[in-house]
């Protein structure tokens, strides 16, 4: 039987290695030099590079990849293999239950209907 992620341990997580670069809030302002990455703010069904003003690659802004939980979880294990022409300077995340828990906090958390 395959494990649900656990959005508690996810929000864990998230804090450790997500944080430094992402907000949960859009109003936090896309050029704010504390944060490399955009905000995740409605992030699960929004197409990836879509976040107007923030400086996507190229490829990032061409792609037609949008974030639901399995490219996320997919992303989360190597960017790379995901979308090549990525800035993320992320590392990998190996342990399968960790990324599932991660993408089961970020279903809650950037959905603005469900905080």
């Amino acid at each position: 039987m395959r494990r649900q992620g656990d959005a508690r341990l996810g929000k864990d997580l998230f804090v450790k290695a997500c944080s430094h670069c992402h907000s949960l809030q859009e109003e936090v302002h896309p050029s704010n030099p504390r944060l490399r990455g955009p905000h995740l703010s409605g992030l699960v069904g929004r197409r990836a590079g879509a976040i107007r003003g923030f400086p996507y690659s190229q490829d990032m802004r061409h792609s037609h990849l949008v974030w639901e939980a399995r490219t996320l979880l997919q992303f989360l294990r190597n960017p790379n293999d995901v979308l090549a022409g990525t800035k993320a300077p992320y590392v990998h995340m190996k342990k399968s239950p960790d990324r599932e828990d991660i993408v089961a906090f970020l279903q809650v958390a950037t959905n603005p209907a469900r905080r």
